[in-house]
């Protein structure tokens, strides 16, 4: 009876670690096949100016907002808003001639109107284009558009915490991110009961990565999630499922789950996946690792920051 349990125990842990394979095999795949899409160059830009104005201001209108109901639509399910999907869902062949444009629209429509703007995705890590310097073109063009448009919207009530994303490691992918300041964030949005969990249990995962030294194996972050009382198997009062919360975390971009060379062999390790770069910043991080110490004076409060940065690897970087 003990070798049948054994038994079924390997046979779900290779069913797992199949599953996560096709994971990564599949976001992989997603990258490629952006990487297919037309290059936006200045010279496309120049094009999509003179193709613009053949456009009425109808038709422009129209096209922008159904842009902004698809990305809406798509962060709705924490789903990435891909170029290649903007060309096939959105545009039809002649409209994507503009999309530079109709997507700097889209952007300063999203920050007026919800106080969103689309961020550009970095590569998963590790990875990176074989496209080169015209990757990196087509990048910067599609970024100067959306800084366009955050120029033009002002730089009142945006977060400005995050570091911008060089070209060559962004992504031809986006997700929508609050350009609300803290105070205004406070006051228009408020987490249903199922959210603040799972975004607390978020927060310990990524800070625990973060003071890691930015990567975590699987066996460490157990250790340090049972010192806390949670257990990735058993279902825990407050965060509900937490392996299925894990697995959740992945698919919406939040973890990545690679594979690290140890003393004892190759290791499953989590770091922070592109979404979380984009939506946290690691002042936030750090902040959010200090408040778990409230009782602390500013002296210690300042060591406790400077421990966690060293172990971040920042002490030194500059």
């Amino acid at each position: 009876m003990q070798d049948d349990l054994q038994t079924q125990q390997t046979q779900q842990t290779q069913q797992t670690q199949q599953t996560q394979r096709a994971m990564d095999m599949d976001q992989d795949d997603q990258q490629s096949e952006d990487d297919d899409v037309p290059e936006v160059t200045q010279k496309s830009m120049i094009a999509a100016t003179k193709y613009m104005q053949t456009l009425s201001k109808d038709d422009i209108d129209r096209k922008v907002k159904d842009l902004v109901r698809y990305a809406l639509f798509m962060e709705s399910s924490r789903t990435p808003i891909r170029r290649k999907d903007i060309y096939e869902k959105v545009l039809s062949k002649e409209q994507t001639k503009g999309f530079p444009l109709f997507f700097q629209r889209a952007q300063e429509r999203l920050q007026s109107v919800f106080g969103l703007e689309m961020v550009q995705l970095p590569m998963k890590q590790g990875r990176r284009t074989g496209g080169g310097s015209a990757s990196a073109a087509s990048r910067r063009a599609v970024a100067a558009a959306a800084a366009a448009a955050a120029a033009a919207q002002g730089s009142q009530g945006s977060q400005g915490t995050h570091a911008a994303i060089p070209a060559a490691n962004a992504s031809n992918a986006w997700v929508l991110r609050s350009v609300l300041s803290e105070t205004q964030r406070e006051v228009a949005l408020s987490l249903s009961p199922r959210d603040s969990p799972r975004l607390a249990l978020l927060s310990v995962l990524l800070s625990l990565i973060y003071a890691n030294g930015r990567s975590i194996t699987e066996e460490r972050l157990d250790g340090y999630l049972n010192r806390l009382g949670i257990r990735r198997n058993s279902e825990h009062p407050v965060f509900g499922k937490v392996e299925g919360e894990l697995s959740q975390f992945q698919r919406q971009g939040y973890l990545d789950r690679t594979r690290v060379r140890t003393a004892d062999g190759d290791a499953a390790s989590f770091v922070w996946g592109s979404r979380a770069k984009v939506e946290f910043s690691e002042a936030q991080v750090m902040s959010f690792m200090a408040d778990m110490y409230p009782s602390l004076n500013d002296s210690a409060r300042d060591r406790l920051v400077k421990g966690i940065e060293r172990n971040a690897g920042l002490v030194g970087r500059h």
